[in-house]
């Protein structure tokens, strides 16, 4: 007896032709390009990436805001 869920996965396979956008790989190499200075510990408890914080993004967009002034 095979499950559901295998049956499903078996058949839904993604097409082969589908390609991420230049926003995404752009975004990904931006990931890539920051260091991953989190220890064991954040990285099992769930902290968040340098820079993907909430606090970070609030700097980020407060640095804007006065850049624009």
């Amino acid at each position: 007896m095979v499950s559901r869920v295998y049956q499903w996965s078996i058949h839904s396979s993604k097409p082969k032709d589908v390609q991420p956008s230049a926003a995404a790989l752009a975004d990904l190499a931006r990931r890539q390009a920051i260091p991953d200075t989190r220890d064991n510990t954040g990285r099992l408890l769930g902290d968040p990436p340098p820079g993907r914080s909430a606090l970070d993004r609030k700097r980020a967009k407060m640095e804007q805001e006065h850049a624009d002034d």
